[in-house]
């Protein structure tokens, strides 16, 4: 016992001496430490230690306890000179993106990793997200129609609040309430009515308020106005109210015979001749009627014996440019490609009444290739004075192809083009319709459901770019405008090569199950494919995701130049909207146009973009490029593109408001949006204001025209 207890004493104090020895080496350490900072305060030490980390990885999120469908915002923390972020959301999704935003399709505790690192080392943090099935907290809006009544006509207030309501009270400002969900009601004065909605449930409540401007009550007048203005035998005519004093009953009598009691009718007349037509509207006790005369001319008419493609073709055939070909009611199977080499006017009885069904299997789904529509045009000389329209089908395209391929690869413009008033389904896996080349006009009143790309518009690469410019508002483009999109499945709209487009006044609803990224595209130059689009206008329309949590990003722009506003996405999801250079215009040459103009993003403006009516959406840039010199990288915010600040005090950005509410200063390239004119005002110097952008005419004048 006595050996044994000397050797526990020795290997204590031996133990016990080690522990000193590295206590005293630590003050050492930091003794030195100090020491240095005191003769040179201004450099940092790092003492060598196997435990040092050159960046920490941290994040943290909110709301802290989120819902299914609930967006989720992540925040990087970290410190270090960072260059890389992954984040795995621990439900099989990632992103890199320094500060995303997810959702979480269900209930259940998910570990969230974000891997932080930079040229020299990378640490990783993770935390347990709890997804609970909570009631989510609403968050109210609304909107209204029409947008901007007079005094006494009906209003209708529709409810669009994110989360599930279980009461509603609306307040609208001049005595009167409603507990109605969408409510219906009238102002009775012209002025400025603040209207406030409150939304309530379980888990909270939230309020909106906007202002209805209330016109004075004009005097009962029947107007109307008529499309085509000069309409051929056969050919189907729309016929649009445009009387004033809010009428709410209407009374058509067409001269032969056939009267309609709709607002805005349709109407074919058998014979050629002139005919009176007369419309008479009431409201209330009080009437009014207008009469015109509508002149149908037979000549340049063909009628097709029958829908088949065969009777269609030899009807085409024996046609002149720019004739009409009459198609009668009736169903048939179309088993080859339609070609046409001249413009001439397609016209069917009208929706539900020709049905055309594709039998045409095209061989390569969503590309550019002519082959992968129904209808190919391309007229065999190209000329201003070229007319194409297909109006008055339902086109069943069975998801075995597009419906039309139009093609002109002449810098010579055909601009007299109009899709029209179809009904157009199942073009899963293919290009609805696609533009390439200089082709301009409108696509309108069409119904189009179960659709994958609805539009792509290309130009002719580096023809386009080195002989054709690009304005805003004006009739050098293709415009998309009243459609009726539903079953969206992916990008509705792309454009590139030396493109453009200008999508307005569109309703589109998507059930895509991961979500619409992005709704419109604009590419950029590929160094291995084509040349960036030219520019963009994309303004007034709506997008509806049916799926619970699924989330919009606005746009994705890449080159040309834009302005992108007043878009609404109505989404429990997250929207975003994308801003960014991939490669270097140098490599796709000429990196100009004529005038200038880079093939990368510039002069673009964003405003009025809103989530669910009320959020105002920003562009945020996520890809540079760095084109050296003075240059640097490209896109920059207030450079190439400017977004709208909720606060404009003339600073960069864009401001929204009434004219005489403009700011008298600003810095060069800054714009204001002055909602009661309409124009878009930029600063081409410092503290000088000129009109930049005004809207091109609406409806587009080649509704009246054929």
């Amino acid at each position: 016992m006595t050996r044994n207890s000397g050797s526990y004493r020795k290997s204590f104090a031996v133990l016990m001496a080690v522990v000193l020895f590295f206590i005293c080496f630590q003050i050492s350490l930091q003794h030195l430490a100090a020491q240095t900072r005191l003769a040179n305060p201004s450099k940092p030490v790092q003492l060598a230690s196997r435990g040092t980390r050159l960046v920490q990885a941290s994040f943290k999120y909110g709301p802290t306890l989120p819902v299914p469908g609930q967006e989720v915002q992540f925040t990087d923390a970290s410190t270090g000179n960072l260059t890389s972020w992954q984040w795995d959301f621990g439900d099989g999704t990632f992103a890199s993106d320094r500060n995303p935003s997810h959702t979480y399709a269900e209930e259940g505790f998910y570990r969230v990793t974000l891997t932080v690192g930079n040229a020299s080392s990378s640490r990783s943090r993770s935390r347990i997200v709890t997804v609970s099935a909570a009631e989510a907290k609403v968050e109210a809006s609304f909107v209204c129609s029409p947008s901007f009544p007079t005094a006494g006509q009906a209003v209708r207030f529709e409810g669009t609040s994110a989360g599930s309501s279980t009461s509603w009270m609306w307040d609208f400002s001049e005595g009167s309430t409603s507990a109605d969900q969408n409510p219906k009601h009238a102002f009775l004065r012209a002025g400025f009515y603040n209207v406030t909605l409150t939304v309530t449930n379980g888990a909270g409540s939230s309020s909106l308020s906007r202002i209805v401007t209330v016109s004075p009550a004009s005097t009962l007048s029947a107007d109307f106005v008529f499309s085509p203005d000069s309409p051929v035998l056969g050919q189907i005519i729309q016929f649009s109210d445009r009387s004033s004093g809010s009428p709410d009953s209407w009374l058509w009598e067409f001269g032969d015979g056939v009267s309609d009691t709709i607002s805005d009718p349709s109407h074919a007349f058998a014979a050629a001749g002139s005919y009176v037509v007369t419309l008479t509207v009431k409201a209330g006790s009080d009437s009014s009627s207008t009469s015109r005369t509508v002149k149908l001319t037979p000549t340049n008419v063909i009628a097709a014996a029958s829908p088949s493609l065969e009777d269609v073709s030899a009807a085409i055939s024996s046609a002149g440019s720019g004739d009409t070909i009459i198609v009668p009611p009736g169903a048939a199977t179309w088993d080859q490609q339609l070609v046409l080499t001249k413009g001439v006017k397609i016209i069917g009885a009208g929706v539900g009444k020709t049905v055309i069904t594709s039998g045409y299997m095209a061989t390569t789904a969503n590309t550019t290739n002519p082959g992968n529509a129904l209808i190919y045009y391309r007229p065999a000389v190209p000329s201003d004075s070229e007319k194409f329209r297909l109006s008055g089908f339902t086109f069943d395209l069975n998801n075995m192809c597009g419906l039309l391929h139009i093609k002109n690869g002449s810098a010579t413009a055909i601009r007299y083009n109009r899709i029209d008033s179809n009904l157009i389904k199942n073009t899963i896996g293919y290009r609805t319709i696609i533009a390439c080349g200089t082709i301009y006009g409108v696509i309108d009143s069409n119904t189009m459901d179960n659709v994958g790309s609805v539009l792509g518009s290309y130009g002719i690469n580096s023809t386009s770019w080195a002989y054709l410019t690009f304005d805003f508002g004006t009739a050098d483009n293709l415009y998309f405008e009243d459609n009726v999109i539903t079953g969206l499945k992916t990008t509705p709209h792309s454009g590139g090569a030396g493109g453009r487009y200008c999508v307005r006044h569109n309703s589109y609803t998507s059930p895509k199950t991961t979500g619409l990224y992005p709704w419109y595209d604009m590419h950029g130059n590929q160094p291995s494919g084509n040349h960036a689009i030219m520019g963009a206008e994309i303004y007034e329309n709506t997008v509806t995701m049916t799926e619970a949590g699924k989330g919009v990003g606005i746009f994705d722009h890449r080159g040309g130049k834009a302005v992108i506003y007043n878009n609404t996405a109505i989404t429990t999801g997250s929207v975003s909207q994308k801003c960014r250079e991939e490669y270097n215009d140098g490599s796709k040459l000429p990196a100009t146009g004529p005038d200038g103009q880079p093939q990368h993003v510039s002069d673009s403006y964003y405003w009025g973009n809103r989530k669910n009516g009320a959020t105002l959406i920003s562009a945020s840039i996520s890809q540079t490029v760095n084109y050296g010199g003075d240059k640097g990288f490209v896109p920059q915010e207030n450079r190439e593109f400017w977004n709208e600040k909720a606060s404009f005090d003339g600073t960069p950005g864009i401001g929204v408001g009434l004219f005489n509410d403009r700011p008298n200063s600003g810095a060069k390239g800054l714009a204001y949006w002055a909602t009661d004119k309409k124009i878009l005002y930029r600063c081409t110097a410092d503290n000088s204001w000129e009109a930049y952008y005004t809207p091109y005419t609406y409806p587009h004048p080649l509704r009246n025209k054929f």
